[in-house]
C-alpha cells in the first residue's frame, strides 16, 4: 500500500514537472503564432539548456523551424539592448544574467554570432563598470564637498560666536566719578533708544531695559550700572533678539548684535570728549 502511494506521488511530481516545462514552451508557441518573436525567444531560450531532454529537443526544434527567433535572439545581444540590461540590473547581476543568456544562445547560434554577442556583452559590462566607477567617484566628491561645506559652516559659526563673545565682553564702560557716570548712563539711554527696536520700559539710576522682543526681527537691550570703588561704576550693555528657533536664527541675531556691542564704547567716548 505504501509503495503504491509513493509510486503515485512520484508519477504526479514528474507529470507536474513535465507540465511546467510544456507550459513555457506552449506559451512560446502561442507567441510564435502572434509573430511576437522577441517574447517567444525569451520563453524558448530557457529550454535550450534545460536538463529535460524532451523540452530541450523541442526548444531547439522551435528555433530551427522559426529562423525569426534567431533574428530576435541576435537583436537582444545588440549593444543598446545589452547596455539597457546593464543599466537595469547593474554590472554584476547584468553580467550574470546576460552571460547565462549567451550560453543559451550558443546552443542554436553560429560561432560567429556567439562571438559577436560575447564581444557586445564584454563592452556593455566594461562601459557599465566605468559608468559605475564614475558615479561612485562623483558621489564621493559630492560627499567630500558637502563635508567641506559643513566644516566651513561650522568654522564660520565658531568664528562668529567668538566675535560675539568678545564684542559682548567689551560692551562696557567704566566711569570715574558720579558726574561722569551720570553722563555715561544718559548716553547709554540715548544709544539704546537709537539701536533697539523695542521701547524702554524701565529707566532708573541703575537699570535701563526695553520690552522683551516679541518677533524675531525685534531687538531688545538692557544696561546695568555696577558700582565700583568710591563713586566709580561700570556700565554693561546687553542685547537680545526675538525668539530663536535655529542655528540660522542665531547667526542672524549675532550679526545684528555684534555691531551694537562694538559701537557702544566708541559712541560714549566720542560724545564725552571735549
Amino acid at each position: 500500500m505504501l509503495r503504491s502511494l509513493l509510486l503515485v506521488s512520484v508519477i504526479a511530481l514528474l507529470s507536474a514537472c513535465a507540465t511546467q516545462g510544456q507550459n513555457y514552451l506552449d506559451r512560446a508557441q502561442t507567441e510564435i503564432g502572434k509573430r511576437n518573436w522577441d517574447v517567444a525567444y525569451r520563453l524558448v531560450e530557457d529550454g535550450l539548456i534545460t536538463t529535460n531532454a524532451a523540452n530541450r529537443e523541442r526548444a531547439v526544434a522551435m528555433v530551427a523551424q522559426n529562423p525569426q527567433l534567431l533574428t530576435a535572439a541576435e537583436a537582444t545581444f545588440s549593444a543598446p539592448r545589452l547596455r539597457a540590461s546593464m543599466a537595469s540590473y547593474g554590472s554584476k547581476e547584468g553580467a550574470r544574467i546576460e552571460g547565462q543568456r549567451v550560453l543559451m544562445y550558443s546552443v542554436v547560434a553560429s560561432p560567429a554570432a556567439v562571438r559577436v554577442a560575447r564581444a557586445n556583452l564584454d563592452r556593455a559590462i566594461a562601459d557599465r563598470e566605468q559608468l559605475e566607477r564614475e558615479n561612485s567617484d562623483s558621489m564621493a566628491r559630492s560627499k567630500e564637498e558637502e563635508e567641506r561645506k559643513s566644516a566651513e559652516a561650522r568654522r564660520r559659526f565658531a568664528d562668529l560666536q567668538s566675535r560675539m563673545n568678545t564684542a559682548a565682553a567689551n560692551a562696557r564702560y567704566t566711569c570715574a566719578d558720579a558726574l561722569q557716570c551720570s553722563k555715561v548712563f544718559a548716553l547709554t539711554q540715548i544709544y539704546i533708544t537709537e539701536k533697539a527696536t523695542m521701547r524702554i520700559q524701565t529707566a532708573n539710576d541703575t537699570i535701563l531695559e526695553t520690552f522683551n522682543p516679541v518677533k524675531f526681527a525685534d531687538t531688545g537691550m538692557r544696561a546695568i550700572k555696577v558700582p565700583r570703588a568710591g563713586t566709580s561704576a561700570e556700565v554693561r550693555l546687553e542685547v537680545s533678539c526675538g525668539p530663536i528657533r535655529s542655528e540660522a536664527d542665531t547667526t542672524t541675531c549675532y550679526l545684528r548684535a555684534i555691531p551694537i556691542f562694538e559701537g557702544f564704547r566708541p559712541f560714549v567716548q566720542a560724545t564725552l570728549q571735549p
